[in-house]
């Protein structure tokens, strides 16, 4: 877990665009306060445990940053503000005023288990067959075109591969175009790697090297 101090909203915001993919937490302090100083041990505690590596602690003096206060509505110190990975949505999820260690590290461990959970769920699903394609629909009824000309170019190459639709799963469709930075439906990954979408696929077979880059040897 990385713990890491900012100073002023622009600074704070291109910290929350490179740590997007972890859970963060905003602790608000102040310099020379017993409770902070206090809640600063959880968090050591916490950094030294590696299931925890998901997750990042931003501190902000809340007397020298006023602004980002304003914006988080924080009045009360410590005060902590928890974020969700991209993977989740990015957004405010929780926060909790006060030097409550125990309660602090359970809301803690609840986020982090949840982003743990779902990046284990998109990794294991990548993983299920050497050739995964994530779609609208199944194979027997594709329900976009974009995965319709998708079946009908791995067929015709005779590509065994197998299906996931991702209008059945909300969480997982959300979460794995942030997953492999990919925005669109379909994608196909060969032994868990992503090859990209249907424009990708196109160009690969135009360039006569589809079936070899889809190979499995």
């Amino acid at each position: 877990m990385e713990v890491l101090s900012i100073s002023g909203v622009d600074e704070l915001s291109e910290k929350l665009n490179s740590l997007s993919e972890r859970f963060i937490v905003l602790f608000f302090h102040v310099e020379d306060s017993a409770e902070c100083n206090l809640m600063n041990q959880v968090i050591t505690e916490l950094q030294n445990d590696d299931k925890n590596k998901n997750a990042a602690v931003i501190k902000i003096n809340a007397s020298k940053d006023v602004e980002i206060c304003k914006k988080y509505k924080v009045t009360v110190i410590p005060t902590f503000v928890f974020i969700n990975s991209k993977l989740l949505g990015s957004n405010v999820v929780d926060n909790l005023v006060g030097a409550n260690g125990p309660l602090f590290s359970k809301q803690f461990e609840e986020q982090v288990g949840k982003l743990k959970e779902l990046k284990d769920k998109l990794k294991k699903l990548i993983e299920t067959a050497p050739i995964m394609l994530f779609m609208k629909g199944d194979r027997e009824l594709p329900r976009c075109g974009f995965s319709k000309q998708v079946i009908a170019l791995l067929d015709k190459h005779k590509i065994s591969y197998e299906t996931f639709d991702i209008l059945g799963d909300f969480e997982v469709r959300e979460g794995l175009k942030k997953y492999s930075n990919w925005p669109t439906y379909p994608q196909l990954y060969v032994k868990g790697e992503l090859v990209g979408g249907l424009d990708i696929l196109k160009d690969l077979e135009e360039n006569g090297e589809l079936e070899e880059t889809l190979s499995l040897n």
